[in-house]
């Protein structure tokens, strides 16, 4: 018997369907989108939710994950980290390398896709540029591209010999992959946030914004130079933003496709926030000042950043309990990203939301290689639905098994309610529904 699941009263996001009504019925039927009308007439056999009060769109895509397994499972694993992606509104994220093992060839590859089929959500498995990740020899590209990976990072640490890096990108292009970079020049080895007045007020070392900004200026440049597709990750700073404008210019007269992204915790928090935040506002790039978090909102309302991601890195408690200079960068990201997101740029700062969808699963989708994310009737169903109301993020919320969280305890706008995932419902009422297997 045929599943049917009618969305009543739904408001669309228009960038997420090829037609809408502004307050539509969208039918599902066994997964597939089978209309998405002003109106569509219940019938016994259809399973009704009433989403009056709810916006409907397209699932959301994080190209930037570190879901720690193997190796790191105290801190998170395949399991609790595609709960929470779920939870946030995902339908697909991107897992980083630097695990223990690092997924550096194509037999740790595969081993690695086989964990990520137990997930709440699609994981799309990214290879290692050099071997461990050191920065010295370059990885098995192909055998990693016909294992199963969209993408190359050695994203933890930038590659800082030049020569190391134009063979990635080489590598890269050859076997088709995308080269994701963590752009960071090592200038202070003991450097914990951002230089300035923070810095100096808390005795810390400070990390320059030329740490970043000199690497994407010298990763972009070799994009160009060898045509190689380049994303670059986590961008933090003004420096950083005008150096990528100035590449995307220059691609556009070559066809080489260059994009980048940022994250939250850069147009939402600053370094005058660390005091208050404690370890929880320790992450690389550091945060930056109130100039650069401006820039990064604007370099999203340009475009000149296309991508929202998480960089989600859990720790556990006792590893960020031991102060600033010695806690481990990182913190989580997927539960709150898409709130965070839509309360900072959309409510406050006069984005639409089509906007945010372009920058949260349109064009990531895209940029993985996952084609057109939209709502369409005849697909399987990759879609999530949210309300506007105002909820405080409580730790108790949080299905990660850290903690490690900046936006706890605030005010946000823009709860996930109700989350499919080619198909699946993965998500009621804001929580997880458990598989029927």
């Amino acid at each position: 018997m045929l599943l049917k699941i009618l969305l009543r009263g739904v408001k669309t996001v228009k960038a997420c369907f090829s037609e809408a009504p502004d307050i539509a019925d969208i039918l599902l039927t066994d997964g597939v989108v089978t209309a998405v009308e002003k109106q569509v007439k219940p019938t016994d056999d259809m399973v009704v939710i009433d989403c009056n009060g709810l916006t409907a769109g397209s699932a959301l895509v994080d190209l930037h994950v570190h879901l720690r397994d193997p190796g790191f499972t105290h801190k998170e694993d395949v399991l609790s980290g595609t709960a929470a992606a779920a939870l946030g509104g995902y339908c697909a994220v991107a897992a980083m390398p630097n695990t223990n093992p690092v997924l550096d060839t194509p037999e740790r590859l595969k081993a690695a896709i086989e964990r990520y089929k137990q997930g709440w959500v699609q994981v799309l498995p990214i290879g290692a540029i050099t071997l461990e990740q050191r920065g010295h020899t370059v990885t098995d590209m192909q055998g990693m591209a016909e294992a199963g990976a969209f993408a190359v990072s050695d994203d933890g640490r930038g590659i800082v010999a030049d020569e190391v890096a134009r063979q990635g990108m080489e590598k890269a292009k050859q076997a088709g992959l995308l080269t994701i970079v963590h752009c960071e020049e090592i200038q202070d080895p003991l450097g914990v946030i951002c230089q300035g007045a923070t810095a100096e007020k808390l005795g810390l070392h400070g990390i320059a914004v030329s740490s970043e900004a000199n690497m994407v200026k010298r990763d972009t440049e070799l994009a160009l130079a060898c045509g190689s597709r380049l994303h670059v990750a986590h961008v933090s700073a003004r420096e950083s933003i005008d150096h990528i404008r100035l590449a995307k210019q220059k691609a556009a007269q070559n066809g080489v496709q260059i994009t980048a992204e940022t994250c939250p915790h850069y147009f939402t928090f600053t370094h005058e926030d660390v005091p208050a935040l404690g370890t929880n506002g320790k992450m690389k790039p550091p945060l930056m000042t109130q100039d650069d978090c401006k820039a990064v909102i604007e370099a999203l309302r340009e475009g000149i950043l296309d991508v929202i991601s998480t960089d989600h890195a859990p720790h556990s408690e006792e590893e960020k309990a031991v102060g600033l200079e010695k806690a481990p960068f990182g913190i989580l990201g997927l539960q709150t990203a898409f709130a965070a997101s839509y309360t900072k740029l959309v409510k406050e700062k006069g984005f639409t939301i089509d906007m945010l969808f372009e920058q949260m699963s349109l064009t990531p989708a895209k940029i993985a290689g996952m084609g057109d994310l939209r709502i369409l009737c005849g697909k399987k169903a990759n879609l999530m639905l949210f309300d506007e109301k105002e909820f405080v993020f409580e730790k108790s919320m949080i299905v990660s098994k850290s903690c490690n969280s900046p936006f706890v305890g605030k005010c946000l706008c823009g709860r996930v309610r109700y989350v499919f995932v080619d198909g699946q419902l993965k998500v009621a009422q804001g929580k997880l529904v458990e598989n029927e297997e």
